[in-house]
C-alpha cells in the first residue's frame, strides 16, 4: 500500500489494528503531543489554551480510529467505545454521590485519603477497558472487518483501499 494511502487509512475508523500497532501508534501520537506541548511552551504559549486544542484534535481522532480498530481486531464494534463513556460516566457520578452521601464532605478533598481512595474507585472501569483492549489478542482470522493485520499491525478494508486507490484511472 503506498505510503499516501497509509496515511488516509489512519484517519478512517474502518479495518483493524493488532495490539503491537496499537501499541506503536499510541506511543508515537504520545510523542508528538509531547512535542507539540514543548514546542507550543518554548513559544510562551499555554499547552492548555486553544492553540493547544486545535493542535491536539486530530492527535485525539487518530487515537479514536486507532481504538475504533483495535475493537475491530478484537471482533467487536466500534460502538463499544460509546458504552464503556456511558458506564465511566455513570460510575463516576454513582461513586461520586455514594462518597458524598456516606463519607464527610472535607474527606474528598486532596488532603484526606478517602479522596484517594475514591479516585482509584473512579478509575477503575476506565482502566480495566484500557488492560483489556491492549491485553485481548485479536481474532485469528478474517472478521466483518477485514482480515489480520500484518507487518505495522493496521490494515484497511477493502472499500476503503479503493476509495483512496490514487493509481486506479478516473471513471469518464
Amino acid at each position: 500500500m503506498p505510503v499516501s494511502r497509509s496515511i488516509l487509512a489512519l484517519f478512517h475508523y474502518r479495518g483493524r489494528c493488532s495490539r503491537t500497532g496499537f501499541i506503536v501508534f499510541g506511543a508515537i501520537l504520545l510523542g508528538i503531543q509531547i512535542s507539540i506541548g514543548v514546542v507550543l511552551m518554548a513559544l510562551g504559549r499555554s499547552p492548555d489554551g486553544p492553540l493547544g486544542l486545535i493542535l491536539n484534535l486530530p492527535l485525539f481522532w487518530l487515537a479514536f480510529t486507532a481504538l475504533v480498530r483495535r475493537l475491530h481486531d478484537i471482533g467487536h464494534s466500534g460502538w463499544w467505545v460509546v458504552g464503556a463513556i456511558f458506564v465511566s460516566v455513570v460510575w463516576t457520578i454513582s461513586a461520586g454521590l455514594g462518597a458524598g452521601l456516606v463519607l464527610d464532605p472535607n474527606a474528598l478533598t486532596p488532603e484526606h485519603a478517602q479522596f484517594y481512595l475514591l479516585v482509584v474507585v473512579v478509575l477503575l472501569p476506565p482502566m480495566s477497558m484500557v488492560v483489556w483492549v491492549h491485553a485481548k489478542p485479536g481474532f485469528a482470522g478474517t472478521n466483518r472487518h477485514g482480515p489480520v493485520p500484518e507487518g505495522f499491525g493496521f490494515v484497511a478494508t477493502p472499500d476503503l483501499l479503493a476509495a483512496t486507490d490514487t493509481s486506479a484511472p478516473i471513471p469518464a
